[in-house]
């Protein structure tokens, strides 16, 4: 019962001192975490295997004579000599004794644990030059149930790691696998436990985990490289006037492995580029109306903007940089939403013109998906007109009234055809929109003021 208590607490503490750190360090990469997470799990769970293979070999208890102590108010140290076979050893560091009854006084203790008294002690069959002060069950019992409490709290974060995973896949649409992913790390984690318990454990164990791990990372290499061939040959397939996407020139000396793996071409009416790379697969598709000089940027957390839509979901992850006549005719409700799955869920930057995205290793099946997702982008880009007139019919159609009033604030603050916009307001679904609106008009059809 201590134990599964011990391992439960242990394992918590960790993962919320895990998690206060990444809090802390909000830019560190969240894969970084993912991997720190899973190697304090694996270094958890090795040491447990460590702890409980080194009494797998059976404690022998005999009596121990005391040749010196020393008494540091409630603790007692001493060093022992004893003898196996009528071969005699001697303790030259001192241990303490742990189980020193309470209430006893430092002269008690003295002369309780005098030179020359006995005291019990255990060492391991076959190595009978190392002792431990106790009774062979009791030591027998703590390590059981230390290695047991560090392989539980090495399970438990190992757990909120794969919990976190699924809820990124699930909120992303991937699997997450691959050598590069879940898969891989854990192969490779097995293969690290595996050194560490060959080491200090049984080697037989440590160098069948060696072994699998080793052995299922190549095969996740293998399944990687064969999926992403059939996964660009079905793009290749679907692609409108494909060509080759040249290579940027190497080093003198140096292959390009993927060189021959890239492919351009158009995409339900989107200019499209995917190469297959070393780490996975990039994806790049072209905004042909996108405004020159508009930069759109994700938000880190906790960042402030001066620039909001009034679409808090949209505000939360997204901003713009530039003048409000560049960005404000673009953001229809097809837009936002566009970019949101885009950049948030797929990861997308705008580079340019143009959306770039990238997929690991073992979602490089995803690779249509993506490009759904990037050209979906495009197709929501409006053609540039009359900023001012294309915000006033977007805040007409537009749903969120936080956003409408956004627009008819900003049309008014820009002075353009204002008693048109706010006859518009006006009439507004939203009653604080239409107060606003008619509290800026004159009464009785009077003079504008």
């Amino acid at each position: 019962m201590m134990m599964l208590v011990f391992g439960a607490v242990l394992g918590g503490l960790v993962v919320s001192l895990l998690s206060g750190l990444e809090t802390i360090f909000s830019g560190v990469e969240p894969r970084t975490w993912s991997i720190v997470r899973l190697a304090v799990s694996g270094l958890a769970i090795a040491l447990g295997v460590s702890i409980l293979w080194s009494g797998h070999d059976t404690l022998i208890e005999i009596r121990c004579t005391i040749t010196d102590r020393e008494i540091r108010s409630k603790d007692v140290l001493v060093k022992v000599r004893w003898s196996v076979d009528g071969r005699r050893y001697r303790l030259r560091e001192p241990l303490g004794i742990s189980d020193v009854p309470a209430g006893m006084t430092p002269d008690e203790l003295a002369e309780r644990f005098r030179p020359g008294v006995e005291v019990p002690c255990s060492y391991r069959s076959g190595d009978p030059a190392r002792v431990a002060l106790g009774r062979a069950p009791d030591l027998a019992w703590r390590r059981s149930s230390a290695g047991g409490a560090f392989m539980l709290a090495g399970g438990i974060l190992a757990l909120a790691q794969l919990a976190a995973w699924r809820r990124g896949w699930e909120r992303r649409g991937r699997r997450g696998g691959g050598s590069s992913g879940v898969p891989g790390i854990l192969a490779l984690a097995i293969a690290v436990v595996g050194m560490i318990v060959h080491r200090e454990g049984p080697s037989a164990l440590g160098g069948a985990l060696i072994a699998a791990g080793a052995l299922g990372w190549i095969v996740l290499v293998a399944r990687d490289i064969w999926r992403a061939d059939r996964a660009l040959a079905g793009i290749r397939a679907r692609l409108s006037t494909p060509r080759h996407w040249p290579a940027e020139p190497t080093e003198p000396g140096q292959w390009n492995l993927y060189a021959d793996d890239r492919v351009t071409g158009f995409w339900k009416d989107t200019e499209v580029w995917v190469a297959l790379t070393g780490q996975g697969a990039v994806l790049r598709a072209r905004l042909a109306r996108w405004p020159t000089g508009l930069s759109l940027h994700r938000r880190a957390g906790g960042e402030d903007g001066a620039v909001v839509t009034g679409d808090v979901a949209f505000d939360e992850v997204i901003r713009f940089d530039g003048p409000g006549a560049w960005w404000r005719p673009l953001i229809g409700e097809r837009l936002r939403s566009a970019l949101r799955r885009a950049c948030i869920e797929r990861g997308a930057v705008l580079d340019g013109d143009c959306l770039a995205a990238s997929l690991p290793d073992g979602d490089t099946d995803q690779l249509a998906a993506v490009l759904d997702d990037l050209a979906a982008v495009d197709a929501a880009v409006p053609t540039m007109g009359d900023p001012h007139a294309q915000v006033l019919e977007l805040a007409r159609v537009e749903p969120i009234a936080e956003v409408r009033s956004a627009h008819y604030r900003w049309l008014v603050t820009e002075g353009w055809e204002v008693p048109r916009v706010l006859h518009q307001a006006a009439k507004d679904a939203d009653a604080e929109i239409a107060a606003w609106a008619a509290a800026q008009l004159p009464p009785d059809q009077g003079a504008y003021r």
